[in-house]
C-alpha cells in the first residue's frame, strides 16, 4: 500500500512538472490575404491613333541657304527625281567654278613635273608632290560640284507632297525640313502610343480594330510589337497593318483597340503591395498554405497594371499575404482576414 502510494505521488509530481514545462501559445500573426485574379491581357481601352504610309520622307537640304524656288504644292504627285525645292546656288557655284580652275592648274603642274623628271631637270620626289596635289584638287572639285547639285532638292521615290513647311525667301539651315512626301505604293500604317503596363501584352500580329470619324471599323493586325517604352512619358510605340486600306489618306487619326491576348494557365494578377521584392522579371511573396503558414514563394513578373501586378507561378487556390507581409517570416502561424 506503501508502494502504491509512493508511485501515485511520483506519478502526479512529474505530471505537475510536464504541465509546468509546455511555453505559452503563441498567437498567430494577423494578416490580410487575397485570392489571385485572372489576368485578361490587354483591356478593351481605346488609344488614339495616327494613319500614315510606310516610306514617308521629310525632305531637308544638307545645305544652308535661301529658298529661291519651291513648285509643288501639297497633294502634287511627282516623279522620282523631280525637283521639290531649290536654295540660291549662286555661292557654290562660284566655289565649284574656283575648285575647277584649281583643279586645271594642278593638273598641268602634275604633267609638267612628270616631262621635267624624263628630261632629269626634277626630282621624283617634287613629281610626286605635284601628282599628289593633282589628285586633292581632283577630289575638291568632286565636293564642289556635290555641294551644287545638293542646292536642289529632288523627290526620292515617285510619290505625292503632302506638306510644304518653308516658303521662297526663307533662310533655311541645314536639316531644316522643307516638305513631306509619301510613296502612296507603300503600305498604310497605324501607329499608336500606349501605356507600356497594356504594351507588355501586345504581340507581333495580335489583332485591333481602327474606328476613323464616318467610316466602318478597320480590321489590322500588330506589325511591330513595342521594344520599350519612353523613359520619360512611360509610352510605347506600336505600329500596326490595315488589313484594306484603299481610301485611306496619310495623316488621318481615330481609334484602335486592341484584341486581349488570352493569358496564360498560370498567369494572375496580384496587387503591388503583395510583392516583398521585385527584379530582373522576378518578384517575391507570401503565400498561406493549408496549415495556415506563411510559405516565401518567388514568382515570374510581367509587369505592373494600375495597382496590380501580373505573375505566374502561383499553386492553385493560393493565398497571397497583402497586408503584414513585411512582418511575416517563414514557416509562421497566421491568421487571414480579407
Amino acid at each position: 500500500m506503501r508502494n502504491i502510494s509512493l508511485w501515485f505521488g511520483l506519478t502526479v509530481a512529474l505530471a505537475g512538472c510536464g504541465h509546468q514545462s509546455a511555453p505559452p501559445a503563441q498567437a498567430p500573426l494577423e494578416v490580410t490575404a487575397v485570392t489571385p485574379q485572372t489576368a485578361d491581357g490587354v483591356s478593351s481601352d481605346r488609344f488614339a491613333v495616327t494613319l500614315h504610309h510606310d516610306r514617308e520622307a521629310k525632305l531637308a537640304f544638307r545645305l544652308g541657304g535661301t529658298l529661291r524656288a519651291m513648285p509643288v504644292r501639297a497633294g502634287e504627285q511627282l516623279p522620282a527625281g523631280a525637283m521639290v525645292a531649290a536654295i540660291d546656288a549662286a555661292p557654290y557655284a562660284a566655289a565649284e567654278a574656283r575648285a575647277a580652275a584649281q583643279s586645271q592648274q594642278a593638273a598641268r603642274d602634275a604633267a609638267r613635273g612628270s616631262q621635267l623628271v624624263a628630261a632629269g631637270a626634277l626630282g621624283d620626289a617634287q613629281a610626286g608632290a605635284a601628282a599628289s596635289n593633282a589628285r586633292a584638287a581632283q577630289a575638291s572639285l568632286a565636293a564642289a560640284r556635290s555641294d551644287l547639285a545638293a542646292t536642289r532638292l529632288r523627290m526620292p521615290f515617285t510619290g505625292i507632297v503632302t506638306a510644304r513647311s518653308a516658303e521662297i525667301g526663307e533662310f533655311v539651315g541645314p536639316g531644316t525640313p522643307v516638305a513631306t512626301v509619301v510613296d502612296t505604293a507603300s503600305s498604310m500604317i497605324a501607329a499608336a502610343d500606349i501605356p507600356a503596363a497594356q504594351a507588355a501584352h501586345i504581340h507581333a500580329g495580335g489583332a485591333a480594330t481602327i474606328e476613323l470619324p464616318g467610316r466602318a471599323p478597320l480590321t489590322a493586325h500588330v506589325r511591330r510589337a513595342p521594344g520599350a517604352a519612353y523613359p520619360a512619358s512611360g509610352m510605347a510605340h506600336v505600329e500596326l497593318a490595315i488589313d484594306q486600306p484603299a481610301g485611306l489618306l496619310s495623316g488621318m487619326s481615330g481609334s484602335v483597340t486592341f484584341a486581349a491576348r488570352a493569358a496564360a494557365n498560370d498567369t494572375l494578377t496580384i496587387p503591388a503591395e503583395a510583392l516583398l521584392w521585385a527584379k530582373d522579371g522576378q518578384a517575391g511573396v507570401y503565400i498561406i498554405d493549408a496549415h495556415s503558414r506563411a510559405h516565401a514563394l518567388t514568382l515570374r513578373c510581367y509587369g505592373l497594371g494600375g495597382d496590380r501586378v501580373r505573375v505566374s507561378g502561383l499553386p492553385a487556390n493560393a493565398r497571397v499575404i497583402t497586408e503584414g507581409a513585411g512582418f511575416a517570416h517563414e514557416g509562421q502561424w497566421v491568421e487571414a482576414g480579407q
